[in-house]
């Protein structure tokens, strides 16, 4: 059976004044500018892809794109981004399209971006205490970073309180957490 995909190909995109093509064509612009600029354009673009096409866009694959529905709703934003970055002899649209991707899935779903930070900073508190009982010295860490594992930490904590009972008042603080690390994603997604 196959499900029916609608996709708002609206001029302009929900919590945006500018329309997909638009949020294309400024990343593209932006290329040869600042990297703070290119960062900016693309997480626009990202948000406006995953603003206007309600399924996960992101982890369709390339030979997918012409058999499956959304393959074929998709092909025709990736095709013309890729002929706009083969005009500017970009190296790479595949490596361009990829890191594209990778921001839009932690856009959409930050469940799994947190995941993942938590994963990365037991690696990194692994990778601390075998350092510390060899006689190293504390890493550096820049203060991203030390705020995202620490914010996980609490987090991790927290969720293992009973947020019901004595600790209800966490409870807020918790959601809160989990909006200052997905805050803290952003950042370092921007950087």
């Amino acid at each position: 059976m196959t499900k029916n995909i609608t996709v708002e190909m609206s001029p302009v995109v929900p919590g945006s004044n500018k329309g997909l093509i638009d949020l294309r064509n400024d990343l593209l612009n932006t290329l040869d500018a600042a990297k703070e600029m290119v960062e900016v354009s693309t997480v626009d673009y990202v948000l406006g892809m995953n603003t206007t096409f309600t399924f996960d866009w992101f982890d369709i694959k390339h030979q997918d794109l012409g058999k499956t529905p959304e393959g074929k709703t998709l092909r025709t934003e990736k095709t013309a981004l890729f002929d706009a970055l083969k005009a500017r002899n970009h190296s790479n649209p595949s490596t361009f399209w990829a890191r594209l991707c990778d921001k839009a899935r932690d856009a959409r779903h930050p469940e799994l971006a947190i995941a993942a930070a938590a994963a990365a900073a037991a690696a990194a508190a692994a990778t601390t205490e075998e350092g510390a009982s060899n006689g190293a010295g504390s890493r550096n860490r820049t203060p991203l970073v030390r705020n995202g594992e620490e914010i996980t930490a609490l987090i991790k904590f927290n969720e293992n309180l009973d947020l019901e009972g004595e600790f209800a008042s966490l409870k807020e603080v918790t959601k809160l957490l989990k909006e200052a690390l997905s805050l803290i994603y952003s950042a370092k997604i921007t950087k």
